[in-house]
């Protein structure tokens, strides 16, 4: 739906505008008089009030009254009302008001009268009362919990969400500014340590990132079981550092880690200091970004993306000036342990002195599992030079495809995600079939890939899912660009039961616009708090910037 400052007919008349013919007579004076063509005050069949609904806040089955004039001399059988384009049913016709009654699965929304004839008549919006909301701690700032580049949410992105022991979170992505504020003594570029009402942190309690930051996206950060940080991401270098390519490690002080490596030094008796060179403690990286790190279970870490090779610095032939790269091909999928040093013995293959085949496609998503075991998801249909249609797992311990997961879609998927407590995974894209059997762009499967048939995804009309993950109590989040699921009216998003029915009073919720990237969730009080990041700058038709937190009461 439209919103609009003023309500009135979507459909706009045609003005018959008179051409006067003018006569010019020779050696005489004409005057000539204009017509306004606008006419003011032109008649208007159907006009909504401008006072708000009452009441504006509503529930399932609430009567409203909304102050619309011109209504009752039409027959009601001519005309429909809506609310966000679910009908009401029509109680009482006033010269001055309808009442209606809010619908079963109503969300928030405007108001519209559709005629049999096509016109559209649009008026004021309403809240519909639910199980979900945004939070009100969260709400109270909600202008200021914004990640923004360049001044703006579109173009900035909340990658993922990470949360730490101390009940605060990690956000990251790709953004240069957090809360409306840059704080010269502490760069907010692509991390920010945020609180659990979504306001940053002090500047003492953020990430030390010099005057530069990191020059690249962020797109995922573990905490180490020492409690150190594991950052990826696309970028390569750190401040003025340069030697950082696409992973690197920071202290539980949130300071990098790194290390003062000797070099060559042509003058070591006048230019002493040239004698060592700082660099990441990680002497190893991937150029071209990482998508995800994992650590195995030998403290060892794997990195997945779409990159081409492997490279690390041999620093006793590198000066201060000028660095030696050790560089490995190396396809979208790497082993390094601690230091950065390359693990051979992982997706490599001794004879062509390279990795194996990667995917032939975008690796755009990946999982670990509690067993180590890597699942891949994208748009390749080959991996390692097998047919593998756009998922496959990945053996932790030599880098070879697994059988631990078998999984096939017959079309791109975005997004895979993992919820350890109740050992599924949830993946998401623009498919059609997994495994052979017809599903909805949606498959809840098992930790070996097959379809856990307890769970049926609706369809969805109008656009497709990009997200969708199940919650600690079995039920699900989605989100999308469909604006209807089950033939129901959710505008891009949705609480799902444990079947994968919509949750009867938790769908209120109004516009959704954008797309998710990552959750976290949080138990409060008998509630579910769930932390929503992405690249997007509407929920429920409030504004916001890439991230929201909303409370789903389970009462």
């Amino acid at each position: 739906m439209v919103n609009s400052n003023q309500y009135g007919r979507s459909c706009i008349g045609l003005l018959v505008i008179t051409v006067c013919t003018m006569f010019v007579l020779s050696c005489q004076k004409t005057n000539f008089s204009t017509t306004d063509i606008y006419q003011p005050n032109a008649k208007v069949d159907i006009s909504f009030g401008t006072d708000a609904p009452q009441p504006s806040v509503v529930s399932e089955g609430t009567i409203v009254k909304y102050g619309i004039s011109g209504l009752k001399a039409v027959p009601q059988g001519r005309y429909k009302f809506y609310i966000n384009q679910m009908e009401a049913g029509i109680q009482e016709v006033t010269d001055t008001y309808i009442s209606v009654r809010v619908p079963v699965n109503a969300s928030s929304g405007s108001a519209s009268v559709v005629f049999d004839d096509g016109q559209i008549y649009y008026g004021p919006g309403i809240t519909v009362r639910g199980n979900t909301q945004i939070a009100d701690d969260f709400l109270a700032g909600i202008g200021s919990n914004k990640a923004l580049s360049n001044g703006s949410p579109s173009f900035a992105s909340i990658n993922g969400i990470t949360a730490r022991p101390d009940g605060n979170y990690l956000i990251y992505g790709n953004f240069d500014e957090y809360g409306n504020t840059i704080v010269a003594t502490n760069i907010t570029k692509n991390i920010q340590v945020i609180d659990n009402t979504g306001k940053a942190l002090a500047a003492e309690s953020q990430f030390v990132m010099g005057k530069l930051g990191l020059n690249g996206a962020v797109n995922d950060i573990k905490i180490l079981d020492n409690g150190m940080y594991l950052v990826s991401g696309n970028f390569s270098t750190y401040d003025t550092m340069s030697n950082v390519n696409g992973v690197a490690r920071f202290l539980t002080n949130r300071t990098l880690d790194f290390s003062n490596y000797e070099v060559a030094n042509p003058d070591p008796e006048t230019k002493p200091q040239n004698s060592f060179k700082a660099g990441s403690a990680i002497n190893g990286g991937n150029p071209g970004g990482v998508l995800n790190t994992y650590e195995d279970t030998d403290g060892k870490y794997i990195t997945v993306g779409n990159y081409n090779t492997y490279s690390s610095i041999y620093y006793p032939n590198s000066t201060v000036g000028s660095l030696q790269l050790d560089v490995i091909t190396s396809l979208g999928l790497t082993k390094m342990d601690e230091l950065g040093n390359f693990d051979s013995t992982f997706n490599y293959d001794y004879t062509t002195k390279k990795s194996f085949a990667g995917a032939n496609g975008s690796v755009i998503t990946s999982a670990q599992l509690y067993e180590g075991q890597i699942v891949l998801g994208g748009t390749f249909t080959t991996f390692h030079g097998k047919p593998a249609s756009r998922l496959v797992c990945i053996d932790p311990a030599t880098g070879l495809i697994s059988n631990a997961f078998s999984g096939s879609t017959d079309g791109p998927v975005y997004k895979i995600t993992y919820n350890v407590n109740t050992e599924r995974l949830v993946i998401t894209g623009n498919f059609k079939l997994y495994n052979g059997v017809a599903v909805n762009g949606v498959a809840v499967v098992k930790e070996d890939g097959s379809l856990d048939t307890d769970v049926l995804i609706k369809p969805m009309a109008d656009g497709v899912p990009t997200y969708c993950a199940q919650l600690n109590d079995g039920r699900f989040i989605i989100s999308g660009t469909f604006v209807k699921y089950d033939n129901i009216v959710r505008s891009g998003f949705a609480i799902l039961n444990q079947d994968g029915t919509l949750a009867g009073g938790y769908n209120n919720t109004g516009l959704f616009r954008g797309r998710i990237y990552g959750h976290a969730e949080k138990d409060v009080f008998g509630a579910t708090a769930l932390y929503l990041v992405g690249n997007f700058d509407r929920f429920d038709n409030r504004e916001v910037g890439n991230i929201v937190k909303i409370v789903l009461n389970n009462n």
